[in-house]
């Protein structure tokens, strides 16, 4: 008798609209993100990069977060691999988008990154106009990264 094989449903979202790959990103567990990427390409299911929690927080933006350079990667191949844009101007309900993170972070590899993607897939990055200051601090920090 041929055994049934059962995927799981791992983009189900619970009640606050977290799914085990967001837990898994925004617990910077790059082993269990592995591990949810190889389950659904093993079985022919896309992950739900771009889905939004309650608060408007959402896989990447945590990568960013998290300040994990390998994590973002790992996301960024993730996509690219699946023909999907991963969410680049998408602001939580604070305000706050992986450019704006990255920034805030000081982590000029990861904006580079970001800015590397974003003129990649033909992004235009937006800023938040009413923050005069992460605006001052991103123009310094790409002036830094180009003049490397």
């Amino acid at each position: 008798m041929p055994t049934k094989r059962i995927v799981l449903k791992i983009n189900e979202k619970n009640k606050d609209g977290y799914y085990p790959l967001y837990g898994s990103v925004y617990n910077n567990n790059l082993e269990m993100t592995n591990l949810l990427i190889d389950y659904a390409n093993k079985n022919n299911v896309i992950l739900k990069v771009n889905e939004q929690d309650n608060f408007g927080d959402y896989p990447f933006l945590w990568s960013v977060h998290n300040n994990s350079l390998g994590m973002t990667k790992l996301l960024i191949d993730y996509a690219n691999k699946n023909n999907i844009i991963l969410k680049m101007n998408e602001k939580n309900k604070i305000k706050w988008h992986p450019l704006l993170l990255s920034v805030l972070n000081n982590n000029i590899e990861m904006t580079k990154l970001l800015m590397d993607y974003a003129t990649e897939n033909n992004f235009i990055l937006k800023i938040n106009e009413h923050m005069i200051m992460e605006i001052i601090y991103f123009l310094w920090l790409f002036i830094k990264i180009m003049l490397k």
